[in-house]
């Protein structure tokens, strides 16, 4: 079977030949100022001529360089940690405190704004800035208690991709190509990268695709009639259709979401869409279909909004008191309500309400922060500042704070779990800040303000990351020896060096001011003849290697690695409690549900609490503990398989919430049986001597279900499997026997036709079955004879003569032709030191079953890559659409919105009422409807001075001279 692709090696060759270049180029540059200056008699008037020349190439450059090792440190951090990940632990304890921690500390750094607006620039950063800290939390510490919170604080991220992109659109009226290419930047320029170099799809980083769509959807709101834009009424009656169609994409008929999202995207299982990339898509748009709306409406009734505000705090104290009074009570039962009769629903009740009840909240949350111009005024700098790396400290936290995806945690410093947290949150949150430098630095650089120079060097971009991933894809999967691979690739990234410096050095000395600026032309026009002749040189020397096919292994080959038990046992002297408890901590090892063994993201390790007698005497004797640890180092056939202890989620996602397996054989099998129910956190269950054990269809709603059936020789299990097909439909066989037939049958000869009957009665019947299960295998356990209790075991099951039957039963069923794999318990328990943990030569510690359960866990990765089994109900499907879609309640949201855009008020008419009812008559004339009835009557220059002051009082983009974005006060993450 051909090799898979490993699309992240590619990615990370990708980047590693372009920062490689950029090096290389700046590198160059140093070179040739040395020269310049050797050989000058006037030393430092050439050293300021040789900076000023070479500052911009050479400030691009170290960008890009710099860019490249971050990308290639997450890379290095997913891939080929220098210590194994951690698995998360729920932690709701460990959350509070630092949530509490990092809120009463930037409680003391108060900063004052420039003005008292609503909503003023700072005051979003900031709002930003907590919500985003607790989102990280929420994800560090697997705590779930709070999922319905963290769905709220996504909700205003959205809101604020509305509100901060209609106010730009509205005051700016920039809605050129130029503005729509450099927010594409600003949203995905990272993201893209990320996943060239982690191979993964662009809906794992939902965040992304998210923002990007409701920006387009405001765009294009603003952009088409954009003449009504400035009209009496003309704008709320095109928000209003945009309602509608809102309403019916996502509500009324679901049916034109697939056909407008369907004809792109796939319904096929893939890498962050596990319903496929339509539903992901569906689930997560849905979540928030009305967000972004709400907030382009608030930012269109801003300024009544906002100067109602002002008109209350020139109110005298006593009215100004009652009014401010009656607007917190409002918002505070409000939200006290939302918490009491929403955010206690269950999370998959709880997802269907947050398109419609989320704003609740969010808006409670506005008036309360802004409810006098002191709370206004002031903000704090340092969420304001953390706030500004929103979208950075997302993407990093995939690889370089968690690590797998955001689904285990990164170590730095084994054994201290909190010194592992205090560094690697440092480590991350430098990374974010450094990342958010470069992504604005380089959009200064490539997307200028001019359309044509924007247009051309996004072209120039896709093509060098085109021509590097091209080069990249080609040593990766034909040179297999990894160091020629890495002379090939600086070999080119010398040649692309030389033909760009070559250029360089024939540009005269006034344009080298500009050479960043004109570099992409010239590329265009002079580099390509050297890169060409290059690349099929290249493509010459690979095609004349013998080596086709990279390193990464197969699922096949992963399957029979596993059957060789990829790992070793470790011993390790006994713990005292407190220093178990320490270890366990350390570790992220979490105690089974039995005492004898524990289980971490990399390793299983056993007590002193052996089995029988023999762990009695090794206590008081030379107690030791036992670790198994996966090996996929450089050398050992799991490299690349990714083998690792997997934790009871990660089993129970693994195996699918409808899966259903059915286990077969001897007490051997029942112990296997009773490893996987705890490996995946289903309840404990009574040993019962020759009995089945919870029969498929009695488990626990939403959780797989796991049955044994006791059947302890092979023609035991050929007489009751075809019952058991057809009435549990399983999608996993294990079957464990041999041990039986060696000491009652006594008869090799026949034993070998009972197994031969049993795999062709399985063939016969497949074809009949709706599921077609995967085969397990799990062999006899090592015998230890000298410990064989009884005369009858050590004349007729001894290991020599247990072997025979392992032998056998191994050999017909890879003759079978049956999708199957093999856990070999055998080895497992070939320790010499496993002696010591049998009580009777035969039965072991609970230690040695719970690896074999996860070896038997992550063999099933490898089979459904492999094609043999979708354990997973509906997989290679995907889940349809339409099943979040509550008509009712998103007519109500229709009739909210109109409420909104008839009274110009984003609190659907309530205060204007409080102003009517206790403002007293200069408030009611400053706030007329009549005076001011919209917001877009109002000239644009006053608008602007509302929001803040627009381009001029906005903060400069770093490294540049533009100052820009102002009244964006959301959208970049």
């Amino acid at each position: 079977m051909a090799a898979a692709i490993p699309w992240h090696d590619v990615g990370a060759g990708c980047i590693a030949l372009i920062g490689t270049v950029a090096l290389c180029i700046l590198a160059s540059l140093k070179l040739d100022s040395l020269s310049n200056i050797l050989k000058s008699g006037s030393v430092e008037r050439l050293v300021v001529e040789t900076e000023q020349k070479f500052e911009p190439l050479s400030k691009f450059c170290k960008d890009i360089v710099i860019l490249c090792f971050i990308l290639l440190f997450t890379y290095q951090c997913e891939y080929y940690p220098v210590f194994p990940h951690l698995a998360k632990e729920h932690d709701m304890d460990m959350f509070w405190f630092a949530t509490l921690l990092f809120l009463a500390y930037s409680f003391t750094r108060w900063q004052k704004s420039r003005s008292d607006d609503l909503l003023g620039r700072e005051q979003t950063e900031e709002w930003k800035g907590w919500m985003q800290f607790m989102f990280l939390l929420y994800h560090y510490c697997a705590a779930s208690e709070v999922y319905n919170i963290i769905r709220v604080m996504i909700t205003s991220y959205l809101w604020m991709t509305g509100f901060g992109n209609f106010s730009f659109f509205y005051i700016k009226k920039d809605y050129g190509i130029v503005r729509v290419l450099q927010m594409m930047w600003r949203l995905n320029f990272f993201v893209f990268l990320l996943m060239i170099v982690q191979g993964n799809t662009y809906i794992l980083y939902y965040i992304c695709p998210l923002h990007t769509f409701f920006f387009l959807a405001t765009w294009l709101t603003m952009r088409v009639c954009s003449n009504l834009n400035y009209s009496k009424w003309g704008v709320r009656v095109k928000l209003f259709v945009v309602a509608v169609i809102i309403f019916t994409i996502w509500d009324a008929a679901p049916w034109l979401f697939d056909f407008i999202f369907g004809t792109f995207m796939g319904r096929a299982p893939c890498k962050g869409a596990t319903s496929g990339f339509l539903y992901e898509w569906y689930f997560r748009t849905s979540l928030d279909h009305w967000s972004t709306f709400l907030g382009m409406i608030f930012a269109l009734n801003y300024p009544f909004t906002n100067l109602w505000f002002k008109e209350l705090a020139k109110l005298p104290a006593q009215s100004q008191t009652k009014i401010t009074a009656i607007v917190a009570a409002v918002a505070l039962t409000l939200m006290v309500l939302w918490f009491c009769f929403v955010f206690t629903l269950p999370k998959l009740q709880y997802n269907n309400t947050n398109a419609f009840l989320a704003p609740v909240p969010m808006l409670s949350y506005i008036l309360l922060r802004n409810l006098t111009p002191l709370m206004r005024t002031w903000y704090c700098d340092i969420l304001h500042d953390f706030g500004k790396t929103t979208l950075e400290t997302y993407l990093l936290q995939h690889h370089v704070w968690l690590t797998s995806n955001a689904k285990t945690l990164l170590q730095l410093i084994p054994g201290h779990p909190k010194c592992n947290f205090f560094v690697c949150t440092i480590l991350y949150f430098v990374l974010s800040r450094e990342t958010h430098r470069l992504t604005m630095s380089l959009r200064a650089v490539v997307l200028p303000d001019s359309k044509l120079p924007c247009l051309r060097n996004t072209c120039l971009f896709f093509a060098v990351l085109g021509v590097s991933y091209g080069i990249s894809f080609l040593l990766v999967t034909q040179v297999q020896v990894l160091f020629l691979r890495l002379g090939l690739l600086a070999l080119i990234a010398l040649a692309f060096t030389a033909g760009v410096f070559r250029i360089l050095q024939r540009t005269s000395s006034e344009e080298y001011g500009n050479a960043v600026k004109d570099l992409s032309l010239q590329l265009f026009e002079k580099a390509p003849m050297l890169g060409l002749i290059f690349f099929l040189l290249l493509i010459f020397t690979l095609r004349m290697s013998n080596s086709s096919s990279s390193y990464a292994p197969s699922a096949m080959d992963c399957l029979t690695a596993l059957s060789s038990v990829p790992g070793s046992w470790i011993s390790t002297l006994p713990l005292a409690d407190k220093q178990a408890r320490k270890l366990r901590s350390g570790n992220h090892l979490a105690v089974s549900e039995v005492s004898s063994s524990w289980h971490s993201d990399s390793m299983t390790v056993s007590s002193c609490l052996g089995a029988g007698n023999a762990a009695k005497m090794n206590q008081v004797a030379s107690c030791e503990m036992r670790a198994f640890r996966f090996d996929d180092g450089p050398g050992s056939r799991a490299l690349g398989c990714n083998f690792r202890f997997l934790s009871k989620d990660s089993a129970r996602a693994q195996l699918g919430k409808d899966a259903r397996v059915v286990v077969f054989g001897d007490s051997e099998a029942r112990n296997l049986y009773y490893s996987i129910r705890r490996a995946i956190g289903l309840p404990a269950v009574n040993v019962k001597a020759h009995e089945d054990l919870t029969p498929v269809g009695n488990g626990t709603a939403g959780m797989p279900e796991v049955a044994f059936v006791w059947a302890p020789r092979a023609s035991d299990i050929s007489s009751r499997l075809p019952g058991v097909l057809a009435k549990d439909k399983p999608h996993v066989l294990i079957m464990s026997f041999g041990l039986w037939d060696a000491l009652h049958g006594r008869d090799l000869s026949g034993f070998e036709q009972s197994v031969q009957g049993l795999w062709s009665k399985l063939q016969e019947t497949l074809p009949t079955l709706s599921v077609k299960p995967l085969t397990v295998w799990m062999p006899p356990p090592t015998i230890r004879d000298q410990q064989l209790n009884s005369k009858e075991k050590k004349q007729h099951m001894t290991e020599a003569q247990v072997e025979g039957y392992r032998q056998k039963a191994q050999q017909s069923l890879s003759s079978s032709g049956l999708p199957h794999f093999t856990v070999n318990l055998a080895a497992v328990t070939a320790l010499d030191a496993a002696q010591l943990d049998s009580a009777d030569g035969v039965h072991y510690s609970p230690i040695y079953y719970d690896t074999a359960a996860q070896l038997f866990l992550n063999g099933l990765t490898h089979a459904q890559r492999a094609g043999k089994v979708q354990v997973k109900e509906g997989a290679g499907k995907g889940k349809g659409t339409g099943g979040m879609a509550d008509v009712l309640a998103s007519l109500c949201m229709l009739v909210a919105v109109a409420f909104m855009l008839v009274a110009c008020d984003s609190y659907a008419g309530l205060l204007p009422l409080l102003a009517a009812m206790l403002g007293g008559r200069e408030m009611i004339k400053a706030v007329d409807l009549k005076s001011n009835p919209c917001p877009c009557l109002r000239p644009a220059a006053a608008l602007e001075r509302e929001h803040g002051g627009g381009e001029e009082g906005s903060e400069k983009d770093v490294e540049t001279g533009q100052e820009r974005e102002k009244i964006l006060a959301s959208s970049a993450s």
